[in-house]
């Protein structure tokens, strides 16, 4: 798509929710609200800016999250009989089973994902707002959170003040895709209002997690975007490393962090972790990942998590993953101390799941089987089911695994998550395929239910299933797929 169209295409979409939002102020009065939403960061951002807005314009409202929006799921809020349900980074998909089920509820849907089941937009009791429909692709240029955003804007114009938490899910979905890993489409738009209102900051530097607030060594140690192979999860290499090159990890006693750093050895630092990169195998632009478009929240307090918008969506990533949704919400609406504390905690204890678990994965060999294509990792036994989606990211995105083929990953316990992510070096034939509709199938001829992006998909299949599910997903990628359309 070129710019032009592409820039038509965002301008179309925004007229699109203008115009059909006085509908929507006039089913909101004097009634309650169930808004649905996933449990990732981007979900999780969404529902935040969804409970702001229904705060704003004193609409009472409950908060339901879900892994998926499957058969049972969509009886369950039948049956809590809301006039109106809000389904948020998820909806799409089963657009008509809700049109269907749910004929006494005013349904919103704002998703990102592919659409399915026809292209009209407005359905009688059902509000789509997803930018596949006219010709955006959801996976790159605009998160759900975005969405809610420029939805909750056009409706109440204080939302503006929302802004920020836009921006960290569409970081949380990992949409820095522009130049610089910087966000862009759709995306653009929420930065563009957070700068102009004074709420968010933007830079170029060292994506390193928690540059602003944690000590240098945490920094690198934690650093999981781009993935830096021996420092990551590794605090003596890190350690070694700023040692070696002449940067001192600590001095009088107390660790040092990046503000602490003279000019000089800001440089030497930004030098040498790409001559590292390097050293290890990276090509050029691989090793320059490791610079990037920061963007700060400058009413948060400077030593705050909350400060870097990365590391915002990393906290709401971890409570999610880890159930504790309350937590996250929580953050997003404004609550700090002690809630602010207890989310710390739960990102503590994820990194400490995460970091073991992938250890275990490529230092035992029971772990990974590789199919003709795809890379199978069977990760029950090491991680909760709600975090396959971590390991398949930072597997995928690191060197970890070179195969170039799709990562399966899969976690828990009877009902089993299945999710897939597409590598940084995807072979040549599977760089188009769509894997959410390739998984969608997949777990369909298996008894569950999935779907997803281009590049990163998810799912829910039965456990006596696992082995008839592989064989299919590596038979449709081994056959072509799907391609991608956008």
């Amino acid at each position: 798509m070129n710019v032009s169209m592409k820039e038509e295409n965002i301008r179309d979409f925004v007229d699109f929710l203008r115009k059909s939002t006085p509908d929507i102020r006039k089913y909101l009065k004097d009634t309650a609200v169930l808004v649905v939403t996933h449990y990732d960061a981007d979900g999780l951002s969404s529902a935040a800016i969804l409970a702001g807005f229904l705060q704003k314009i004193d609409v009472a409202f409950h908060i339901r999250v879900l892994e998926q929006l499957d058969e049972e799921s969509i009886e369950n809020i039948r049956g809590l009989d809301y006039d109106v349900v809000i389904f948020s980074d998820m909806g799409s998909s089963v657009r008509n089973i809700l049109t269907e089920r749910l004929r006494r509820s005013r349904i919103i849907i704002i998703d990102h994902h592919p659409v399915l089941g026809g292209e009209d937009r407005n359905r009688g009791h059902v509000y789509e707002y997803n930018p596949f429909l006219f010709g955006l692709d959801g996976s790159t240029i605009a998160s759900a959170s975005t969405i809610a955003y420029l939805f909750a804007k056009c409706l109440e114009k204080t939302c503006v003040n929302l802004a920020p938490l836009a921006i960290v899910g569409a970081l949380g979905d990992r949409q820095d895709l522009g130049e610089r890993y910087s966000l862009s489409g759709l995306n653009e738009i929420a930065v563009t209002d957070a700068v102009k209102n004074g709420l968010v900051k933007v830079e170029i530097g060292l994506r390193l997690f928690g540059l602003q607030t944690k000590p240098l060594v945490t920094c690198l140690e934690n650093t999981m975007d781009p993935f830096l192979p021996g420092l990551t999860g590794n605090e003596g290499a890190c350690l070694l490393f700023l040692k070696r090159i002449g940067v001192q990890p600590v001095e009088k006693s107390r660790p040092r962090t990046y503000s602490s750093l003279s000019e000089d050895e800001k440089r030497r630092l930004a030098t040498e972790l790409v001559k590292y990169l390097l050293s290890i195998g990276y090509s050029a632009k691989q090793a320059e990942s490791i610079f990037g478009t920061l963007y700060y929240l400058v009413r948060e307090d400077p030593v705050s998590p909350l400060y870097d918008a990365r590391e915002y969506a990393t906290l709401l990533n971890a409570c999610g993953r880890l159930e504790r949704y309350s937590l996250a919400i929580a953050l997003g609406l404004g609550f700090r101390g002690k809630t602010l504390h207890k989310a710390v905690s739960e990102f503590m204890k994820y990194k400490k799941i995460l970091s073991e678990a992938i250890n275990r994965i490529l230092s035992e060999e029971k772990y990974i089987r590789h199919f003709d294509h795809c890379v199978f990792v069977d990760a029950r036994d090491l991680i909760p089911q709600k975090m396959a989606g971590s390991i398949a990211s930072i597997l995928s995105s690191s060197r970890m695994i070179v195969a170039g083929k799709p990562v399966v990953v899969v976690a828990g316990k009877s009902k089993l998550k299945i999710s897939v992510r597409k590598p940084w070096n995807a072979l040549r034939r599977y760089k188009n395929l769509h894997l959410g509709e390739i998984l969608a199938h997949a777990t369909k001829e298996a008894g569950g239910f999935g779907g997803g992006h281009a590049n990163a998909a998810g799912g829910l299949i039965p456990e006596e299933k696992l082995e008839e599910f592989v064989e299919s997903f590596n038979k449709i990628i081994g056959g072509g797929g799907y391609s991608k359309s956008y």
